[in-house]
């Protein structure tokens, strides 16, 4: 991760070296906080690798969100052999390139290793145990939609409302 310093520098903060992370935007005031956890996430062969998680919600119920930036490239060459994209090395310093920047939201439950969300609305219905059909009136009456990451935040902070 790379930070802007008070006085103009900039730092890259290793994983390995840093913990916890408490970023303020300067332009907003904004406070982020970043955890690092064991991530399994990153392909074959890495396994519990140190990665850095902004932690949206805290509690027994942590809603945590990483961030990823995939290049695209605006004239991707075909090859019809193989009907296969590839970026030509020369796309690689075009001015068309750009990056688009990927969220993906995780959940944390009491201590135990961050667990993708690929789809909220079915796996996180089963997690709420005793608290399922408070969490179901509250989903409704609020209108809240598990595919909108402002309203997955109110979901689970409510969740966590309800947990103390």
């Amino acid at each position: 991760m790379r930070v802007k310093l008070p006085d103009i520098t900039e730092a890259a903060l290793s994983p390995i070296a840093v913990r916890y992370i408490e970023a303020v935007d300067l332009q907003d005031g904004y406070t982020r906080h970043f955890k690092v956890l064991p991530y399994n996430g990153l392909g074959k062969g890495y396994r519990n690798v140190p990665t850095y998680f902004e932690e949206v919600v805290p509690g027994a119920y942590t809603l945590l969100l990483r961030r990823t930036a995939k290049t695209i490239y605006a004239n991707p060459t075909r090859v019809p052999t193989l009907n296969v994209q590839f970026d030509p090395p020369s796309s690689t310093l075009a001015p068309s390139a750009a990056d688009q920047i990927g969220y993906k939201f995780f959940l944390q439950m009491r201590g135990q290793d961050p667990v993708a969300l690929e789809n909220p609305r079915k796996e996180l219905p089963p997690l709420y145990g005793v608290h399922a059909n408070a969490m179901r009136k509250f989903v409704r009456l609020h209108q809240l939609d598990y595919g909108n990451p402002n309203h997955l935040i109110k979901i689970v902070e409510q969740w966590n409302m309800l947990a103390k």
